[in-house]
């Protein structure tokens, strides 16, 4: 600790009360900067000359700058006088919690800025709090240090609460929700992306689940093509709530060119709807891709990123389909798991 005291001034300390009496106030920290050229040009200096002699631990020299910025403002918010000799100790500090952070959420530092600023060093206290979380989905608490930067414990506090209270709800056999008994991760995603209101979100989805199933009841309905394969209208509204009909429209091109083409006539129905899903601008590709492979007896070959984006993917749980057809496969057992007529509540 006495690389971060200079003449008897406790970094660390004045660090903690300032976020302290920010946590009191419960005011945000986002909106314009209102530092004066002055204290820019402090930062700028300081981080000029401090930045170059410490690890940043993949930090930015920017981000840097940002989060002493940042820091200062929130000082100034809360009438909190920084002293001259406190701006080099303090991203000392701002950047060993970063780089904490950043290890225990295996995050990239750069998006941790906000909050290492808001609480510090939280990144093991979350791991610590939330084992099962940490072990099986940490992307979830990264989106909660991302979201809520202020409070993601308390956010997630709430999450996994909602998604005990959704589960009982499912697997209540008289209770509407009882549909998405067998695919857990539903609730998870409500719960996720809409906690102020997650049973609205829920009789919503279901809303716009059986709106598009009623309506491909009709064998003139642009969509009764998948009058047999309802589970498509389910992950449809779960991942394009916004362009839901966009999206159909392009899996059932995609599927309706690929079982028009005789090359992949051996292939069965379900399999090219996954990979129509998942693969939507080189479904075809792929296919003769698999067929290759399964026709030497080899292992049907993986894709080296994501259809999207190109980024790489985590290894599949099944050869022969990609990350999003797996889950779709999985959570919809094979595209068939509801008969026509069975949209009512």
């Amino acid at each position: 600790m006495a690389e971060l005291t200079h003449y008897r001034f406790n970094i660390a300390f004045f660090v903690k009360e300032a976020r302290e009496k920010q946590r009191r106030t419960r005011r945000s920290l986002c909106g314009c900067s209102k530092l004066s050229p002055e204290t820019l040009k402090i930062i700028g200096k300081t981080v000029a000359e401090v930045f170059p002699t410490i690890d940043s631990h993949g930090l930015s020299q920017e981000n840097a700058a940002l989060l002493l910025r940042r820091f200062e403002e929130m000082c100034r918010r809360q009438k909190v006088s920084v002293p001259l000799v406190a701006h080099a100790g303090a991203l000392r500090l701002l950047i060993s919690e970063l780089a904490i952070n950043a290890k225990a959420l295996k995050a990239n530092p750069n998006k941790l800025v906000p909050v290492t600023l808001y609480c510090g060093a939280i990144g093991p206290t979350l791991i610590r709090k939330f084992p099962d979380l940490a072990a099986n989905t940490i992307g979830t608490i990264r989106h909660a240090v991302d979201k809520n930067p202020s409070d993601p414990e308390g956010f997630l506090t709430r999450y996994e609460t909602t998604v005990a209270c959704l589960g009982q709800l499912c697997a209540d056999p008289t209770h509407p929700f009882r549909r998405f008994k067998d695919i857990p991760w539903i609730p998870r995603h409500i719960a996720i992306h809409n906690l102020s209101d997650p049973l609205k979100a829920m009789f919503s989805l279901i809303d716009r689940i059986d709106a598009y199933g009623k309506k491909s009841l009709d064998p003139n309905d642009e969509f009764h093509c998948f009058v047999h394969q309802p589970g498509i209208f389910t992950y449809a509204a779960i991942h394009h709530l916004k362009n839901m009909t966009k999206f159909l429209r392009r899996v059932k091109t995609n599927y309706e060119m690929l079982c028009s083409e005789s090359e992949f006539a051996p292939l069965k129905k379900g399999f090219k709807m996954s990979v129509a899903i998942g693969y939507p601008n080189k479904a075809a590709e792929y296919l003769r891709a698999f067929l290759q492979g399964k026709g030497n007896d080899e292992e049907p070959p993986r894709p080296t990123g994501h259809p999207h984006t190109g980024k790489p993917v985590r290894k599949a749980a099944a050869p022969g389909l990609s990350p999003l057809a797996e889950e779709f496969s999985k959570a919809f057992g094979g595209l068939c798991l509801k008969k026509p007529n069975s949209y009512n509540l």
